[in-house]
């Protein structure tokens, strides 16, 4: 069976920038796709120009008095990590959550019945993780700039530096909701697809040795595995936030909400859902390993290594993902 033949556009997974700009468009559509984040960025970077953030001094009374500024740069988690993050989750969150949906269609169209019920069920999953990333997105997003800024009115000893932008802070919360709106979209969509792989194993599938549906089962395997790796991108950005509040803890005596109780809360969370995430990928891949695999005949060694990492592409991820990750952490050295 030729599954390529069919028609895929109705099922691409992706974020809806890939899906509108990129996916079967034209070259000058594909080019507003890679420019928008550029732009986003520039737009910021301009806010920020046009106020005193890169500028400001402090008095030499201020100085005295014992008044501290505390810059853009010195604010780990919205100069470094809001900017990487922002790039990261763009362009991953397009290409690979559309790669991975193409490929689960897979398991939708091999169902021996109700393939239609699959296929609407899926659907309905996607629009609910939408809705829900939007909620949590901006929720979360007001609630930690809310809170950096009533941190920062608590100590009157330092000069934040978003104080200084004036209205410009409305773009830079809107940036910050954009953002943790796609982060959210896209690692809970790899968990409900990891989900749907388990759900579709208690379908009957039809017994086929094509080489094409082998070759799709080991790019679900590759799926996982960059799955995986995603994640630990995650937690790198995660311990960057950490640290960013922590060290303004200690050098600003500002808490931003992560060095003190409510950080203690937001760890525990973080283990939970990091626990659930690579729970799901870990458990989808082993269905796929020692139950679908069986069901299409393809050939399995049985003494294969749980993730069978391909290094080429692990060296590839590292040089895109986690070396910039840790310039923040460089830079916070220097």
């Amino acid at each position: 069976m030729n599954t390529q033949s069919e028609p895929i556009t109705s099922y691409q997974y992706g974020n809806i920038f890939y899906k509108l700009l990129w996916h079967d468009k034209n070259t000058f559509r594909k080019m507003i796709f890679v420019f928008i984040p550029f732009l986003l960025i520039s737009i910021f970077i301009i806010v920020l120009m046009n106020s005193d953030v890169f500028t400001f001094k402090l008095s030499d009374d201020q100085i005295k008095s014992g008044v501290k500024y505390f810059g853009i740069f010195d604010d780990l988690t919205n100069s470094f990590v809001l900017v990487y993050q922002l790039f990261f989750i763009y362009f991953a969150s397009g290409k690979f959550l559309s790669y991975l949906g193409n490929h689960m269609r897979y398991f939708e169209t091999q169902s021996m019945s109700d393939s239609h019920v699959a296929q609407k069920t899926a659907k309905g999953w996607r629009i609910a993780v939408l809705i829900f990333s939007l909620i949590v997105g901006v929720g979360a997003g007001t609630y930690f700039i809310l809170n950096a800024h009533f941190a920062s009115l608590a100590q009157p000893q330092v000069i934040y530096w978003y104080s200084r932008v004036g209205t410009g802070i409305v773009y830079f919360g809107a940036l910050i909701c954009f953002t943790l709106s796609m982060s959210t979209h896209f690692f809970s969509s790899i968990v409900v697809y990891m989900f749907l792989i388990c759900r579709y194993r208690k379908r009957n599938f039809k017994e086929s040795t094509e080489q094409e549906e082998s070759e799709r089962l080991k790019e679900i395997k590759s799926c996982c595995t960059l799955s995986m790796f995603f994640g630990f991108y995650s937690l790198i950005s995660v311990a960057t936030v950490f640290y960013s509040d922590i060290r303004a803890a200690g050098n600003y005596n500002v808490d931003f909400g992560l060095a003190g109780y409510s950080g203690g809360i937001v760890l525990i969370v973080t283990i939970f859902l990091a626990t659930l995430y690579f729970g799901s990928i870990y458990i989808a891949r082993y269905y796929i390993v020692n139950d679908y695999a069986k069901k299409v005949k393809m050939e399995k060694d049985d003494t294969e290594f749980p993730f069978n990492i391909d290094i080429g592409k692990v060296l590839v991820f590292i040089v895109s993902t986690v070396l910039p990750a840790i310039t923040p952490w460089l830079q916070s050295m220097l």
